[in-house]
């Protein structure tokens, strides 16, 4: 039977009004997990900073991770399940899907723009721009053709064939030129998968809510990952075994479970890590400038011993929280606003930009907070 895109009972998604709230949803333990992340990574980098040694030799889970490495699956699944949320509140009744993906590759490739001025190689931020791009293009195009469930669906089962790719690609391919796109730290289609199993999650979130649910089905994860952990292969952050990426969803899933609960949603340590996960891209690239360059501009890198690593890097970490308490009463200064101006300078004065048409910028009333920032 041929399908219809204008049939009543299975609507497109830009069809379907009851999709069109024209409002993000906050999901307070989405924020709060990505919160946690960021702490863990800010922490581990600043073990890496101040210590001698490495900082697996202070902190290391699993015999081969660090803090920030086991903070690898968490960033990427709330990311996805984030984009979600995010652009079923731009979708309008007969919305222009180009708009809209202009949107998300203006926004996603200012990301990108960002981890490479942070990183000289391929980092996280890098590996997060392209695959969430693709993920929301992918849901933009398929829910053109199809309704809602439907392309959710779809999503879902790319990212699990994404990731069987993944493994694929980990045990076959040689080393070549492609190998740090594909293997190591941020291998970018283990991250696709991430976000696009974590695109599912928001839908779930967004449909179910919070409840039981997400420990139900984070358990019986997280206990496969430490089972395969135990028997099979180790959880590595390098190329993402699959006893690591268990292990990240099903935390993921028993946290927003654990952080919903009534007398945690709202306590003071909850809603620090709200604040810190909101205003996440400015405080990870804020703790790089305010404090990466002047230990390096200074030869204050690799020179502290344990204790004093220790000590440095909790107060980092202090800083960082306090520095997104400090953000959220300065909400007109983002990193997103940042770019918008200096692509708004560009576009204005240079016919040649090929980047989007100017209509696309600075995109002001919607594009200004992404995925990373609150």
């Amino acid at each position: 039977m041929a399908y219809k895109l204008n049939s009543a009972s299975d609507k497109n998604i830009f069809i379907d009004t009851g999709l069109c709230t024209g409002k993000r949803e906050r999901i307070v333990p989405i924020d709060a997990i990505r919160g946690i992340a960021i702490i863990m990574m800010v922490f581990s980098h600043g073990l890496h900073w101040f210590y001698t040694g490495r900082s697996h030799d202070i902190i290391s889970l699993f015999a081969v991770n660090s803090i920030g490495d086991m903070a690898t699956p968490f960033f990427y699944t709330i990311s996805g399940a984030a984009l979600y949320l995010s652009i079923v509140s731009r979708l309008k009744p007969q919305a222009d899907s180009g708009t809209l993906i202009a949107i998300y590759a203006k926004k996603f490739s200012q990301l990108f723009f960002i981890g490479a001025a942070l990183s000289k190689t391929w980092g996280v931020l890098q590996a997060q721009a392209v695959s969430l791009f693709l993920v929301a293009a992918a849901f933009v195009l398929m829910g053109k053709l199809f309704s809602l469930p439907k392309t959710v669906g779809f999503i879902f089962a790319g990212g699990l064939i994404i990731m069987a790719g993944h493994y694929a690609v980990v045990g076959l391919l040689p080393g070549c030129f492609f190998t740090v796109f594909l293997r190591g730290s941020f291998p970018l289609l283990a991250v696709t998968g991430l976000n696009a199993l974590g695109f599912y999650l928001g839908h779930r979130l967004k449909n179910k809510g919070l409840g039981f649910w997400t420990a139900k089905w984070g358990l019986p994860l997280l206990s496969a990952g430490l089972l395969i952990n135990r028997y099979l292969q180790p959880i590595r952050r390098i190329d993402m075994s699959l006893s690591f990426v268990l292990s990240g969803i099903g935390a993921v899933l028993l946290l927003l479970y654990v952080l919903n609960l009534p007398g945690l949603k709202g306590s003071l340590p909850v809603t620090a890590l709200v604040n810190v996960g909101r205003q996440a891209l400015f405080i990870f690239t804020a703790h790089y400038i305010v404090f990466f360059v002047p230990l390096y501009v200074f030869g204050l890198l690799g020179i502290f011993d344990r204790t004093m690593s220790l000590l440095l890097s909790g107060l980092l970490t202090f800083g960082i929280i306090r520095m997104a308490a400090w953000q959220r009463n300065n909400s007109n200064f983002t990193v997103y606003g940042i770019m918008d101006s200096i692509y708004e300078a560009i576009s204005v004065k240079a016919a040649w930009w090929p980047y989007l048409p100017k209509k696309y910028l600075p995109d002001k009333a919607g594009a200004g907070h992404g995925i990373s920032e609150g």
